[in-house]
């Protein structure tokens, strides 16, 4: 749950922050990407989370969870689960590209208008918007993490 916790505060208040706050903004994200542990922790929680989620889907019987409305559900949660998987780590990249501009707007200087600035501006869009396919994918996932057992016993057809 962290990992979308995470994914969830980043897409919704930390990113239209900084975006919004500019160049104060970008010299908290510089420093957060310099925490120690902070370019490890997201992507370990993810794989052991997907991982985690593979092996406990994969205990079940796929007869039984594709005719039960629980499984449905659980089968749809692992789908949104492996799709945030991928798009996180190809988000990383993106995430990457934005604070090698950051550390180049600030070595020319912070000046809040230039081709260093807008070249953070518009990864700063671009990672914002990405973050967003993720949160909904995670707010999926967790969906049909939370309703898949409940509905376990509500039997499909035959």
């Amino acid at each position: 749950i962290i990992w979308v916790g995470f994914g969830l505060f980043q897409t919704f208040y930390l990113l239209p922050a900084i975006n919004t706050t500019d160049a104060a903004g970008l010299r908290v994200m510089s420093k957060m990407g310099k925490l120690p542990g902070f370019a490890i922790i997201m992507p370990a929680a993810a794989l052991i989370a997907t991982l985690a989620g593979l092996a406990l889907y994969g205990i079940g019987s796929w007869h039984e969870f594709l005719n039960t409305l629980g499984g449905v559900f659980l089968t749809i949660g692992v789908i949104a689960g492996v799709l945030m998987f991928g798009h996180g780590f190809g988000l990383g990249a993106v995430t990457n590209k934005f604070m090698k501009a950051v550390n180049t707007w600030q070595g020319a200087g912070e000046a809040e208008s230039g081709a260093e600035y807008q070249a953070v501006r518009d990864l700063g869009a671009r990672l914002q918007s990405n973050a967003r396919i993720s949160a909904i994918l995670g707010i999926i996932t967790v969906l049909g993490m939370v309703l898949g057992p409940r509905f376990v016993s509500i039997s499909l057809g035959g």
